[in-house]
């Protein structure tokens, strides 16, 4: 948790509890969606509203510590971003799974890169395969 915090103090960002609780959340729940970030930060935070989630989770997208994953037929889900990885997404039963392979995001970069002739600085990438479960 000190690294997302160094994150935070890094991007010159205020460490509120609210934003704490957002981040905690996230880093113990695997791609979580507003509602259950807002279910599980209201226990905390009776007062806090729908809206005061929306906020904070556009302030760290802003600032790359938070990212958007949307798949096809489902609502959108929440990551933190501490490591470059790839999103794998069954469409079958929505499982939604974290791929760590740096060095294919690092050669996908530097080829975008060069094929653009403009530095990339970050790649969104979601693989929409049917997982082995759904399809046994």
């Amino acid at each position: 948790m000190e690294m997302i915090l160094d994150k935070l103090r890094d991007k010159n960002l205020k460490i509120t509890p609210q934003r704490v609780a957002i981040l905690k959340f996230l880093n113990q729940k695997l791609h979580p969606t507003i509602d259950e970030i807002y279910s599980d930060v209201k226990k905390d935070f009776i007062s806090i509203s729908l809206a005061t989630i929306y906020k904070n989770l556009n302030i760290l997208k802003e600032e790359d510590i938070v990212f958007e994953v949307n798949t096809q037929n489902s609502k959108v889900k929440y990551d933190l971003n501490l490591t470059p990885h790839i999103h794998k997404y069954c469409p079958k039963c929505n499982l939604l799974e974290d791929i760590f392979l740096n060095k294919v995001l690092e050669n996908c970069n530097s080829n975008f890169s060069k094929f653009l002739g403009e530095e990339v600085l970050r790649s969104d990438i979601l693989i929409t395969a049917i997982c082995k479960k759904c399809a046994n």
